[in-house]
């Protein structure tokens, strides 16, 4: 029996935020576009769904958890992982930026100390990214320590923080670095219904140095009528 454990993490669908602004748990989001639903349907049949050998995991936002069962209703099979739910892979908490337009929020004397270290500071009431990582990665750490020897793959539908906090934490990197590069060839772009694989050694006890990414659906400033 392999002694691998795969994440499969997701990023949640395409939001509509025309404003661009810092949002926080509650956002209209997209679920049902051709581009959408295409998406939901390639990733059931890539991503792995025997109940006995998966785990299912979501965050608890809407955007998150609804993706994950949109996923789950297009796979063609009888009996499917029922999801669970995990507060450990919410969003970072962007605290009292939450609702502000970008611009103004980078404006705002209070969150200097933010943007000027985002790895390190925190904006009041938030988190850092030095926290968010550090949330993510410990619970991660802690269920390759803690799953059944049969579950082989945990599939986690989450957010672009979520997931580039993971790539961070299982390559050695600092998610600000990963943050700063997302956008050339090194690193993955982490965009919406995006697929990232990392895997974890259960029996050498160290995540491996090899991912694969899988690009999802582009940005287009989705706006309703």
């Amino acid at each position: 029996m392999s002694d691998i454990v795969t994440f499969h993490l997701g990023r949640h669908t395409e939001v509509f935020n025309p404003k661009q602004i810092w949002y926080g748990r509650e956002i209209p989001f997209d679920l049902t576009s051709p581009a959408v639903v295409q998406r939901f349907n390639h990733l059931a049949g890539v991503l792995p769904s025997n109940p006995e050998t998966s785990l299912w995991v979501s965050s608890d936002y809407p955007r998150a958890e609804e993706t994950a069962k949109a996923v789950l209703r297009a796979i063609p099979r009888k009996h499917v992982p029922e999801l669970v739910i995990d507060t450990n892979f919410i969003e970072q908490q962007y605290g009292a930026m939450e609702g502000m337009v970008g611009r103004a929020a980078k404006e705002d004397p209070r969150f200097a100390g933010y943007f000027a270290d985002m790895w390190n500071n925190a904006p009041p009431d938030g988190e850092s990214m030095k926290m968010l990582q550090a949330r993510v990665g410990g619970r991660m750490d802690e269920m390759c320590e803690n799953l059944p020897p049969s579950i082989h793959h945990v599939v986690v539908f989450a957010h672009g923080g979520v997931n580039m906090a993971a790539f961070a934490h299982a390559t050695g990197q600092r998610m600000i670095d990963v943050f700063q590069s997302r956008k050339g060839s090194v690193v993955p772009s982490f965009s919406y219904l995006s697929r990232l694989e990392i895997s974890y050694d259960r029996a050498q006890e160290k995540w491996l140095d090899v991912f694969e990414y899988e690009t999802g659906v582009p940005k287009r400033h989705l706006a309703r009528d």
